[in-house]
């Protein structure tokens, strides 16, 4: 998603996508699996001036999955948790 405000272009790039998706409706007929989609989206737009963070931080992601029964019910959803803070 390309966002632009008045104040100049503080959203992400078409080289660095905010959100990305990776799809597989062939997965039942090919390999029996069910039809999966995958979303990566930065938790960060890449160009925000409020962000003074370390790279790895910047560039953070989360991924979801869903699987599909082919039908277009939704099977199963899967998300990654979040883990700001490590514990000792």
């Amino acid at each position: 998603m390309l966002l632009r405000s008045l104040r100049g272009f503080h959203g992400d790039t078409l080289a660095n996508s905010g959100i990305r998706f990776a799809y597989d409706f062939f997965a039942f007929m090919n390999e029996g699996d069910p039809i999966w989609v995958r979303k990566t989206a930065r938790e960060h737009h890449i160009n925000a001036p409020y962000i003074h963070m370390p790279p790895a931080e910047q560039n953070a992601t989360i991924e979801t999955a869903e699987y599909s029964d082919g039908y277009g019910r939704t099977v199963q959803s899967r998300a990654q948790a979040f883990h700001r803070f490590s514990v000792p």
